[in-house]
């Protein structure tokens, strides 16, 4: 078989200077055949002055990288990122300027490329991750923080600890890796498979993102997909530069298969509009290029968020946007709904946030259904919505009002000639916002609907009479859903009689008329009763979304044969409620003796609790003398029409609003919950109960009262302290632990079986509770608390004392297990990283020790927690050296010998010319022991601050000082000695 050789060559012309260095010129030839490597259709070139300017160059960066990355000549830019959804700022990628003082602005492309070639990249990515370090952590704490993204080469991940060198930087400034996310690009991860998959599991494992870059570029995009795990994809600017319509398929095709992968998508190189209306349409989700913004100096930029002057995104909104982002609008399936498998679905991103309503995107085929049904607009849609005119727009509001994160409702009505059908999903939740899809389909289009059920004048009129219809099979007791315009959540579909007859009594039936509706469903005599009547009918109150009960007609009747029964629910014609009133003994009592009014006046004036009640809008409408009398309220006028904040009487309103919220909007009902509230210059304690007023069943209103419970509340806390259960993550409390320690103190002393004290704490607690909430910080701690637990299991006592701190009684054999536990332990909670769709970047300090170092539990916690807090040696620190040195030395001339004592390894250091220098003395060789003191008074020193005592050896009396020396929240321990003499 012939084989083909490909030969290129690389010329330089030689001239008589040149000639005397012939290996320079080998070295040029050299160079220009390189440049015509990848040129395949080019066999031959000749170097020239413009390679020889790009030598120098080459050789001058490589000289000049370290001078370059001390001067700054290296700056730090920002370029944004951009939510498409709302066009607000939700990340930046980091970029890297060289200005050189010789050559100008040096191309990224020239020097990046130049340092990878000399493996001195890693150089100038360390400087980077600094400099971010550094500056942003200067700035999140001055405007809302979004991620910034670093791009880091294969030399990077192959130089020694990158993840560990990146995890220790951000630490040091205390910056969450969620806000660092890692770039790689698809060629990187092509090379060296196995090792960089290792690398990028370690990422993700530790809770960074990984973002896939310039997909799309290379030859092996899709089978990188395949192999690893990343966040999102970052779509290659190419394929925007050539914006036709093979492009456009290809960018739908690549967002269209990354959301079916659960990926986020950005795209990059957005110059147009055009760009960003096609890409919005088809659900990309981030965006990146010169139309919103060229890159900045990063201070330039920040500078820019600090005065109000960019729309940037907080951490809720971006949790929120990335719940939305997960819908694929190019999807058959947007709801992810094995049922339903149509082309061009019409959907909408509905947001609701203070009662406004915005369509985040809507596709066309959404809007030409709105048009079908008479909404021209989507400013038509979203004023429907808002004003709450119709009893549809209502409706549509209970349902969504209904839904949590996940749930899903679908309703139908008759709007003229039109029967549709509509459908929500709530897609994400944030503390003022949710946003919900919606599709709306006008049936009455579809061909093959009207041919199936011929929508004729009559089913139009039966369509629009009733809210409910349903087909039950008495044979099998099955149920088919014939119609209901009242929002039906996905997972309460009904599929048989049970759950029919189960979900209406216990959700829908007014209290008082279930029995009633127990006895008329019955279908056992079902045949008996329609055989009479042929229809059979009855009033029951009837539950809408919002708990507000109105009165319905439900009736039986045979369908096409007596195998099949119609039952169906309509509303109560108001010419005949009276007559189903009285029919049922709802009429109002002619007694004259004992009426309603007079037993509410006693009531209210005579019960011994503080009553009042409101409107649905909790305002106040009334309270009784009781009320006005402890809050020393003089006229009603004080209070009549405002609310509690209004009154500034709570020292936290928002439980009670919360409270309120429940009982008027979802017939909740309160039962003494605890509060505070001021009364009269003093804090009080008080429990609340509050119940919804219905009049004709609908929430008109709540009644409730109080009572003060600060004096029971003083009795009762000494009864609660004894309890052991923490009641946020349900483990053992403090007490809980003391009283387990005394099994553990018993062993040892009986059976001089040691345990350790481990003090775990959760460093950056606050920050987390007041960013995300105390539902989502406690969920949080309930995870670390099962990873302690999961690792414990049954060999000890894992307790939670509050404040993120955690403790763990466990039994061990030698030091080296104290040593292992500790960093085990650690491993383990470091993997709480997601709780609630949230990711997180914990930072722990844990402190471990023995009990017999101080044979008192409560003294072995303190110092477990103040080890905690040492978390290195003096050698890491010189300025602690220094600060320790400086101590130490004014007392020199005053004590024979003063030294500092390392209280868990008993090292010893001594003053040398003035700098620290460790012997080889431990601290107890200096009184002549072979062993530590039993009653060791440096360790006691960490808990007390200062110690004294008296020891005698060489037949002297000395008196020793141990005091607490507390350096960049660090405990050190400085012991020192005098000899006693007769003058002392």
């Amino acid at each position: 078989m012939a084989k083909y050789i490909t030969l290129k060559a690389g010329i330089y012309r030689v001239d008589h200077l040149a000639s005397k260095n012939i290996m320079v010129a080998c070295d040029k030839a050299k160079i220009a055949c390189d440049a015509i490597k990848r040129k395949y259709n080019v066999h031959f070139n000749y170097f020239n002055s413009e390679m020889d300017s790009m030598i120098r160059l080459e050789q001058y960066i490589v000289d000049h990288i370290d001078e370059a990355l001390q001067k700054k000549w290296i700056k730090i830019y920002f370029q944004p990122v951009i939510r498409t959804l709302s066009q607000s700022i939700c990340g930046f990628e980091v970029l890297s300027r060289w200005d050189d003082p010789q050559f100008g602005m040096i191309r990224p492309d020239v020097f990046i490329g130049v340092l990878e070639r000399y493996h001195l990249i890693t150089k100038l990515s360390d400087y980077v991750v600094d400099c971010i370090c550094e500056k942003y952590a200067y700035y999140v704490d001055k405007a809302p923080a979004v991620p910034v993204s670093i791009n880091f080469s294969i030399l990077d991940f192959e130089s020694a600890g990158l993840l560990e060198r990146i995890d220790r930087k951000l630490e040091k400034v205390n910056l969450p890796r969620e806000l660092f996310q890692i770039e790689v690009t698809e060629s990187l991860l092509s090379n060296n498979q196995d090792y960089m998959k290792e690398q990028i599991k370690k990422f993700n494992n530790a809770g960074y993102l990984v973002w896939l870059d310039d997909f799309g570029s290379g030859y092996s995009s899709l089978n990188v997909l395949k192999d690893y795990k990343v966040d999102t994809l970052k779509i290659d600017m190419l394929f925007l530069r050539n914006f036709s319509e093979r492009s456009k398929t290809i960018i739908e095709f690549v967002v269209n298969m990354a959301k079916a992968l659960g990926i986020h998508t950005l795209a990059e190189g957005v110059e147009t509009k055009e760009h960003f209306d096609f890409l919005k349409d088809i659900g990309c989700e981030k965006i990146q290029g010169y139309y919103f913004g060229k890159p900045e100096p990063m201070d330039d930029i920040m500078n820019k968020v600090i005065r109000g002057e960019a729309d940037i995104e907080d951490q809720n909104q971006r949790y929120y946007y990335k719940d939305i982002g997960k819908i694929n609008p190019l999807s058959n399936d947007p709801f992810g709904d094995e049922r339903l498998h149509m082309t061009n679905v019409p959907i909408g991103i509905l947001q609701q946030k203070d009662n406004k309503v915005d369509l985040l995107y809507t596709n066309k085929f959404f809007l030409n259904e709105l048009v079908s049904i008479g909404i021209e607009t989507e400013e038509e849609l979203k004023r429907r919505i808002e004003d709450q005119i119709t009893s549809t727009a209502k409706r549509v509001q209970e349902a969504l009002d209904s839904l949590e994160y996940g749930e899903e409702t679908s309703m139908d009505y008759i709007n003229g000639n039109n029967l549709i059908v509509l459908r929500y999903k709530n897609i994400a939740v944030a503390k003022d916002r949710k946003a919900y899809l919606m599709s709306v389909r006008n049936l009455s289009k579809e061909y093959s609907f009207l041919r199936n059920i011929r929508l004729d004048e009559t089913k139009q009129t039966i369509y629009a009479l009733f809210d409910q219809v349903y087909k039950v099979n008495l044979k099998n007791n099955a149920v088919e859903t014939i119609y209901t315009h009242v929002g039906l959540k996905k997972e309460n579909n009904i599929s048989n009689l049970t759950q029919l007859i189960d979900k209406t009594v216990k959700t829908m039936i007014y209290i008082d008329d279930r029995d009633r509706f127990i006895e008329f469903m019955n279908f056992e005599d079902i045949n008996t009763r329609l055989e009479k009547t042929h229809v059979v009918s009855e009033a029951f109150r009837y539950a809408e979304s919002s708990m507000e009960y109105k009165w319905r007609i439900f009736e039986l009747s045979y369908a096409n044969n007596k195998d099949e029964v119609i039952f169906s629910i309509r509303p109560l014609d108001e010419s005949k409620k009276n007559t189903y009133l009285n029919f049922y003994g709802y009429s109002d009592s002619k007694d004259p003796g004992l009426t309603e009014e007079a037993l509410w006046n006693t009531l209210k004036d005579q019960v011994p609790a503080g009553l009042f009640w409101k409107d649905t809008n909790r305002r106040f409408v009334g309270v009784n003398k009781m009320f006005r009398d402890y809050y020393g309220i003089k006229s009603m006028d004080d209070i009549v029409g405002k609310n509690d904040e209004e009154m500034g009487w709570h020292v936290d309103p928002d439980p009670f609003m919360n409270d309120e919220i429940r009982v008027l909007q979802k017939g909740e009902r309160t039962r003494n919950v605890p509060g505070k509230c001021l009364c009269k210059g003093e804090n009080r304690e008080i429990a609340a109960s509050k119940m919804p007023v219905y009049n004709d069943g609908k929430i008109v209103g709540l009644l409730g009262y109080f009572v003060d419970t600060t004096d029971e509340k003083k009795r009762t806390d000494i009864i609660k302290s004894l309890g052991i259960r923490d009641s946020e993550t349900g483990m053992l409390n403090w007490n809980g632990v003391m009283s387990n320690s005394m099994y553990y103190i018993e062993g040892y002393q009986l059976r001089n079986q040691e345990f350790m004290i481990v003090y775990i704490n959760v460093l950056n607690i606050t920050y987390y509770n007041q960013l995300h909430g105390r539902e989502v910080l406690t969920h949080m701690l309930q995870n670390v608390g099962e990873q302690i637990s999961k690792y414990i299991g049954v060999t000890g006592v894992v307790g939670y004392i509050g404040m993120g701190k955690f403790v763990v009684l466990k039994q061990f054999e030698n030091k080296e297990d104290m040593v292992k536990v500790k960093r085990e332990l650690l491993a383990h909670v470091s993997t709480v990283t997601q709780v609630d769709r949230i990711s997180f970047t914990l930072r722990f300090n844990i402190g471990v020790c023995a009990f017999s170092e101080t044979n008192d539990m409560e003294l072995a916690y303190r110092l477990a927690q103040q080890r905690a807090s040492k978390n290195y040696s003096i050698q890491e620190d010189d300025d602690v050296k220094q600060k320790i040195a400086e101590e130490m030395n004014k007392y020199q001339e005053i004590f024979d010998v003063v030294r500092c004592v390392d209280v868990d390894s008993y090292k010893t250091y001594l003053l040398e010319d003035y700098k620290l220098k460790e012997v080889e003395k431990r601290c107890y060789e200096f009184f002549e022991k072979d062993h530590p003191c039993s009653s060791c008074i440096a360790k006691k020193a960490l808990i007390t601050h200062e110690e004294c005592a008296k020891i005698i050896y060489n037949g002297a009396t000395h008196v020793v000082i141990a005091r607490a020396m507390p350096i960049k929240g660090r405990n050190f321990v400085l012991v020192y000695t005098k000899k006693l003499n007769k003058e002392s």
